[in-house]
């Protein structure tokens, strides 16, 4: 394949406006139109691509994981919004299509401020609070303060709606008793790797009664 014509595939691949591209081509090469490039700067634009990412293969059966420095802390947002009947589309590309329009970056991998990161995440923050009356308080601290603040408004959704119990696994949690009690006893030990399962099984119920299907 010609190095041109890949370059517009990496360009298509890695989801870059034409404003991000031509700013890509000059840091690389001083030139913002890849049809000027030498052979040799080429390469050098094709490598920076690759190392973002543009030509990588996913394994069979797995998905190529977020990219970017801010992109964890975003998901776990976007999935906890999902989780709380807020957000309808969980898949990253709609995660992705959020983070463009707040910031006018066409991908989370090309959040590099903190400035366009903050804006995003206070964004998803406040229109999750908006919506699923959820308060982040002086922010979550840790992730046990971030999962227990997502549980216990599911749960006061769910006690809201008369939901009386939800399956977990193996076990019941009876949304009628008191919160920490059962929290403790559904995640026991170790407590954080259950977290993520228990939202899950909360969001599906919470995600019934909003839709009215429970």
């Amino acid at each position: 394949m010609q190095a041109l014509a890949k370059i517009h595939i990496g360009k298509k691949a890695l989801g870059l406006d034409d404003d991000t591209y031509r700013a890509m081509l000059h840091r690389l090469t001083g030139h913002e139109s890849a049809k000027a490039l030498t052979a040799a700067q080429m390469v050098r634009v094709l490598e920076e691509m690759k190392r973002n990412g543009a030509f990588a293969k996913p394994l069979k059966g797995t998905r190529r994981p977020l990219e970017g420095q801010y992109a964890k802390k975003l998901q776990a947002l976007w999935i906890a919004g999902w989780n709380l009947g807020v957000i309808k589309n969980k898949d990253d590309k709609a995660l992705i299509a959020f983070v463009s329009r707040q910031t006018g970056l066409s991908h989370t991998r090309f959040l590099r401020y903190a400035d366009d990161a903050r804006r995003a995440i206070e964004a998803l923050k406040g229109w999750i609070a908006r919506e699923a009356g959820i308060s982040w308080g002086d922010g979550a601290k840790t992730a046990e303060d971030f999962a227990l603040r997502i549980l216990f408004r599911q749960w006061n959704i769910l006690r809201a709606a008369g939901v009386k119990s939800v399956k977990t696994g193996n076990l019941i949690l009876l949304i009628s008793d008191n919160f920490a009690d059962q929290i403790r006893f559904a995640g026991r030990a170790p407590m954080r790797e259950q977290w993520h399962r228990l939202m899950n099984n909360l969001g599906q119920a919470v995600r019934g009664v909003k839709n009215g299907t429970t």
